[in-house]
C-alpha cells in the first residue's frame, strides 16, 4: 500500500504553502515534501536583516569557492545548510542537486545527505 498526505495552508481565499508526503509501505521510503515560493523555514522568520545579510554573504563566498573547487564536499555541504537556513523553497534546486553531489562525492555520509534530501525542514509562510 501507499499513502499520500497533502496539507495546504491558505490565508482567506489565496494558497500560502503547500506539503505532500509520500509514503510507500514496500520500500519504507518517504519521499520529500515540495512547496510553493511563497514559503520559508521558520528559522528564516526569526532572522534579523543583519544575521540575514551576513548569512548571504557567507552563500556568496562558499559559492564562489565551490567555483574553485569544485569537488570541496564541506563547501557544498556549508551551501546546503546556509540556503535550508535562509530560504529552503527559494533555492530548493540547487539544495537538491548539491545534496546529489555530495553523496556521489562522500560515500562516507550517504545516508546522512539521503536524509537532508528526504527530510527537509519545516516551512512556513514568510511574514
Amino acid at each position: 500500500p501507499a499513502w499520500t498526505l497533502d496539507v495546504h495552508l491558505v490565508v482567506g481565499d489565496s494558497p500560502v504553502c503547500s506539503a505532500r508526503l509520500d509514503i510507500t509501505e514496500e520500500e519504507k521510503t518517504l519521499s520529500r515534501r515540495w512547496v510553493l515560493p511563497g514559503c520559508t523555514s521558520r528559522f528564516s522568520l526569526e532572522l534579523s536583516a543583519v544575521k540575514t545579510e551576513t548569512l548571504e554573504q557567507e552563500l556568496e563566498a562558499i559559492t564562489q569557492l565551490m567555483e574553485v573547487e569544485t569537488d570541496n564536499k564541506w563547501a557544498v555541504l556549508t551551501a546546503v545548510l546556509l540556503m535550508r537556513a535562509l530560504h529552503p523553497a527559494k533555492h530548493e534546486a540547487e539544495i537538491m542537486a548539491n545534496l546529489e553531489k555530495l553523496q556521489a562525492l562522500d560515500f562516507k555520509r550517504v545516508e546522512y545527505y539521503r536524509d537532508l534530501r528526504e527530510f527537509s525542514p519545516p516551512v512556513w509562510p514568510q511574514a
